[in-house]
């Protein structure tokens, strides 16, 4: 099982802040669902989840203990109307002393981040009854030059700057586990959020962190300075193709990667060597009707990892590999494809805890052609061929634990072991039948 690195958050407030409270709550549990394929998980500790019971420094105690500030990485502020009621036998509100406690540790440590949100209040909007606005003042005065003074106006505002520090920290984490782990130290690593800025960072011995969002990948203009990456023409319209790049490394964050034209690829890699993309999906922007272009294309390609993709039709086939070496597909799913999930032409690849699911496809689910493909833990479910699962010619089929189920099609293979020189090891079928050619 994967190990995951955990990044701490605080976060601290009076009670008067509770919207802001939930968003940052939402925040961090939309991270999770991106970082948790990365090896990262976002860690919120709050007051509110202190469980009662006595402790010899009283209900602060209690929390400090949660909280665990001085291990933490990164401490939220928020300060509305309020500052709080001061603890007992001091001079200061649960929040101040929490604040002070994580600026403390921070001159000792360097840690944690501290990040102070004040809501941009007018002073006629204070209860008049107390001296909360003087004692909110005097806190801004002197978090001002330490750089933690931070002012928002609307939720959105808040928002916006709550998930770009995330955001951020999530990068630099995960910036520095790549590197430490690359074959090579990159000399460029980015974090992308835009289609042109993608392009325009592509280079050898690359990182490149694609920022969760919607990206037409033909959004971009075509630059002297990157000759190697191209918009060619396709029939209705054009496809971009990367070519001649080693060591490169795409890290999706959930982003999505979509194509107009219905006869584009909607990404091509030609000549690339040790590339690795994860966690992004890929697919036509959606309407009726069939595609002609594939979704993902390698060209002689080698040694390439291709790890939690998300790769849907109507393009042709989910994945096409035409003489490429070494490739490793783990944990896609690849599904509502028109052709097949798969066609690989001269070349080898590994798929691993895969799934491949409601495609209507004309052809064949697998096709392979003087290759040799090898599928563990993987399942096949809901699909509709007019051919067979698998399509061979002058190709070897290794089948490691493949489930099957709920498919129509003309057969499994579309040659009898005697004929065909491949090995099928096991397909289990959700009915409990078992097919085994030998």
């Amino acid at each position: 099982m994967k190990s995951m690195e955990t990044i701490h958050i605080v976060l601290a407030s009076p009670s008067d802040v509770q919207e802001e409270r939930k968003i940052i709550e939402k925040i961090i549990e939309k991270e999770n669902t991106v970082t948790k394929s990365l090896g990262i998980y976002l860690d919120l500790k709050k007051w509110e989840d202190c469980s009662p019971g006595l402790n010899p420094n009283g209900a602060q105690g209690k929390i400090d203990i949660l909280l665990e500030i001085e291990k933490s990485d990164i401490f939220i502020c928020l300060i509305g109307k309020k500052i709080g009621t001061d603890l007992p036998d001091q001079k200061c509100t649960g929040v101040e002393y929490e604040l002070n406690k994580a600026i403390l540790n921070y001159k000792k440590e360097f840690l944690p981040d501290i990040k102070a949100y004040f809501k941009k209040i007018e002073k006629e909007e204070y209860n008049k009854d107390n001296n909360d606005f003087e004692r909110i003042e005097v806190l801004k005065k002197n978090l001002n030059p330490l750089g933690l003074y931070n002012e928002y106006i609307s939720m959105d505002d808040l928002e916006t700057s709550i998930e770009k520090m995330i955001k951020t920290e999530i990068f630099q984490r995960f910036e520095s586990n790549i590197i430490n782990k690359n074959r090579a130290k990159p000399n460029n690593v980015k974090l992308i959020n835009t289609t042109q800025e993608f392009v325009d960072n592509i280079n050898n011995n690359s990182v490149l962190f694609i920022s969760p969002d919607f990206y037409d990948v033909l959004n971009f203009e075509e630059q002297n300075s990157q000759p190697n990456v191209k918009k060619n023409k396709c029939f209705d319209g054009q496809e971009i193709t990367i070519s001649n790049f080693n060591n490169l490394t795409i890290e999706g964050f959930g982003a999505t990667f979509l194509c107009a034209p219905r006869y584009a690829n909607v990404l091509t890699f030609s000549d690339c060597d040790d590339l690795s993309i994860r966690g992004i999906t890929l697919g036509h922007v959606i309407r009726k009707g069939y595609c002609r272009g594939g979704v993902l294309k390698l060209v002689n390609c080698n040694n390439c990892q291709l790890d939690s993709l998300h790769l849907f039709g109507c393009g042709t086939y989910g994945l096409i590999l035409e003489n490429c070496s070494n490739i490793q597909m783990n944990g896609t799913e690849i599904f509502d494809c028109t052709y097949g999930a798969i066609l690989v032409d001269s070349s080898s690849i590994v798929i691993n805890n895969t799934k491949i699911y409601d495609n209507k496809a004309i052809g064949s689910l697998i096709q392979g052609k003087k290759s040799k493909i090898q599928l563990n833990n993987t399942v096949l479910h809901n699909n509709e061929m007019n051919g067979f699962l698998f399509n061979v010619e002058n190709n070897d089929i290794i089948c490691n634990y493949v489930i099957e189920g709920k498919n129509s099609y003309r057969g499994i293979i579309n040659k009898l072991p005697n004929e065909r020189g491949p090995y099928i090891g096991e397909i289990t079928t959700y009915f409990s039948k078992v097919i085994e050619s030998k």
